[in-house]
């Protein structure tokens, strides 16, 4: 568990197993890029292959990264992306299950009796989500 290849700038502290990170970590502070973007008028540079790569799919419209959720399919260039996005799809998940709790409140009978003077069911769903 010794990270034995420890970045030598000052103030940073880094460290790492394999030598080759440390080597490519190196590239943050001294700001070599060798991985030079191939488009034409683009002239982007990165400190990594995979960085380039990535950059690439912006010229080519490649979206690797699709959603797998049922009726979604959305696509996309970067992985990051992708996990950015599947955040909504939980947070739509939660917000099902609050409405189903709230649906199984407003059919408890002692609820009912209390609301069904006032309001439709509609309503008290619209009470509750606002």
């Amino acid at each position: 568990n010794d990270r034995s290849f420890t970045c030598p700038a000052e103030g940073c502290g880094k460290s790492f197993y394999v030598l080759q990170r440390l080597k490519v970590h190196m590239r943050t502070h001294n700001g070599e890029r060798p991985f030079l973007c191939p488009e034409t008028g683009c002239g982007k540079q990165f400190t990594t292959a995979g960085n380039l790569k990535n950059h690439l799919r912006i010229h080519t419209g490649e979206k690797p990264f699709v959603c797998e959720m049922e009726g979604c399919g959305r696509s996309f260039a970067e992985y990051s992306s992708l996990r950015k996005h599947q955040v909504v799809h939980s947070e739509n998940s939660r917000m099902e299950e609050h409405l189903q709790l709230s649906e199984d409140a407003l059919q408890d009978s002692s609820l009912l009796s209390v609301s069904s003077d006032r309001h439709s069911y509609e309503e008290d769903v619209s009470i509750l989500l606002s």
